[in-house]
């Protein structure tokens, strides 16, 4: 992981912008993205300061577009990570097909990185399991990150849980080349 964020910082564009994806982008994609981009405004203090890095964290899905964020979703990151709940009703999901630009594609399962190569070939060299991404430089084969639709509240914590360490171990590999 460590040599692609560095080839990223490398490369001196304008900005770096990293895309989560998922079916629907509608429970996984979206509190990825909204839960990072939390995590990296507490890091550097402000979104004006996320804003001056040059950092543009994003998120959609391979099928559908339009979708709100989950119910579930949407509970989970406001009741456990204090995110605003007009933070989360702003999301509108969108297809990958909608984004111009990428500099990291993280999806949440092997079905993902399949229909990226078959459906959006423009994206399938930066394209990645989030899981087995953020644990390569330990060795380790990460995992699919399981779809909660239509679960418990329970499952969706479970979701967010997975998400969030795989988003603290890139955090801290952003942090290591001097990203954040």
């Amino acid at each position: 992981m460590k040599t692609i964020i560095e080839a990223i910082k490398a490369q001196n564009k304008n900005f770096i912008h990293i895309v989560f994806v998922c079916t629907a982008n509608c429970c996984r994609s979206p509190l990825a993205e909204i839960l990072f981009e939390k995590m990296l405004v507490e890091k550097l203090g402000s979104m004006d300061a996320l804003g001056k890095k040059k950092l543009f964290i994003d998120s959609a899905a391979t099928n559908i577009s339009g979708l709100k964020i989950s119910e579930n979703s949407m509970k989970v990151l406001i009741q456990e990570e204090a995110v605003s709940p007009e933070r989360c009703m702003a999301h509108q999901g969108k297809r990958l097909d909608e984004i111009d630009d990428a500099d990291l594609v993280l999806v949440m399962a092997e079905e993902h990185l399949k229909r990226i190569q078959a459906n959006f070939p423009q994206f399938a060299s930066i394209s990645y399991r989030l899981d087995d991404f953020v644990k390569a430089d330990s060795g380790i084969t990460g995992d699919d990150i399981s779809d909660p639709i239509g679960g418990s509240y329970e499952a969706y914590q479970i979701m967010k849980n997975i998400v969030k360490n795989d988003l603290q171990l890139l955090q801290k590999e952003m942090e290591d080349v001097g990203i954040i």
